[in-house]
């Protein structure tokens, strides 16, 4: 059993006093409150279930947090906290192919549906013309590195996690951080063009130059391998607005998303403007799961096979994964919301 109780302990002390938006009509705060409640019960049976049933009660666990996240966002006025219906669905057709090439398509952004709206509420992109691949979602989760759905290509694009600690205190008019990891054919690459190429799925880095290993504006890129043949490069860019550390650190955090304590660069499907919200990403790959799960069980059971199947172990790392993840997700975006 893998039951994260500190973070479910630190979600239900704060329904005792809900954030402040909960609290602007009864409806709200009950949302809150008893959203938070269901996702506690619902991960609880996810705990103890297999990979069969799992992504069924992880996901509608994470959709009941969802409503309680959507009810305690300051942003969310009206009844624009009110989530209605899933917002997203793989395409039929596609759900007997192999679990990669499943497609997922969303509503369109003025559209109530749950995927929809707290989609706005976190600055997360929503796709209604073009599907985009489960790959592609799948790839969006920092802990599915490690897990890739088959051989990874060249067109894999994974998070970038961002270190702000080394930015100095004093005034500069530029601000750089760490980037990582990169994949080793980038950083095998002294062409400046492959490092642009990668980062092109990462809308939220424009503006951005990168480390270099000579004084000239031609000069390679200056990364540094890691032993597990990733690599790092300096990404920095210039301070419009002001130049104090809190500037530089504000423009750093308009950049990324924030991930268990960690900022990271998200990468954006189908030529996004902002990359996934990490919340956003676990929510379309667990409700494609979830819908295999319960509609589909020939393509599923085939999916899950340990014998037969090279998704199946990726698969059930990512949903024991989600037990002790999600709970704290939710828990810092509840946080950043409220505010």
């Amino acid at each position: 059993m893998h039951f994260n109780d500190d973070a479910w302990a630190r979600l239900r002390a704060t329904r005792a006093d809900p954030p402040a938006p909960a609290l602007k009509a009864k409806p709200r705060r009950v949302t809150y409150q008893f959203g938070l409640e269901q996702a506690e019960q619902l991960f609880r049976q996810a705990a103890d279930a297999a990979p069969a049933t799992r992504p069924i009660t992880v996901f509608y666990g994470l959709s009941q947090a969802g409503r309680a996240i959507a009810a305690a966002a300051s942003s969310a006025v009206e009844n624009t906290w009110e989530l209605v219906g899933h917002g997203i669905c793989p395409r039929p057709e596609s759900l007997r192919d192999p679990l990669p090439d499943v497609q997922i398509r969303t509503d369109g952004p003025g559209n109530r549906g749950s995927f929809t709206r707290l989609s706005k509420i976190l600055d997360s992109p929503v796709w209604e013309d073009n599907a985009v691949s489960f790959r592609v979602l799948w790839d969006c989760i920092p802990q599915a590195r490690e897990w890739p759905l088959g051989t990874p290509g060249q067109d894999r694009r994974t998070p970038l996690q961002i270190d702000t600690r080394g930015v100095p205190d004093q005034e500069q008019e530029v601000v750089q951080v760490p980037a990582w990891p990169l994949p080793e054919w980038v950083i095998g690459k002294t062409d400046p063009q492959v490092l642009h190429t990668y980062l092109a799925a990462f809308p939220d880095v424009a503006g951005y130059d990168f480390a270099k290993t000579g004084p000239g504006p031609d000069a390679d890129p200056a990364y540094q391998p890691h032993v597990d043949g990733s690599g790092e490069v300096y990404l920095r860019w210039k301070v419009d607005h002001g130049k104090s550390y809190a500037d530089r650190i504000a423009l750093l955090h308009d950049k990324t998303h924030g991930y268990l304590d960690g900022r990271y660069l998200f990468p954006a499907p189908n030529g996004a403007i902002r990359g996934m919200h990490p919340l956003m990403a676990w929510w379309a790959v667990l409700h494609a799961l979830s819908v295999l799960a319960r509609y589909h069980p020939v393509e599923w059971a085939r999916a899950i096979d340990v014998d037969a199947s090279e998704y199946a172990v990726p698969v059930e790392e990512l949903l024991r994964t989600s037990l002790t993840v999600l709970p704290e997700l939710v828990l810092e975006t509840i946080n950043d919301v409220k505010l």
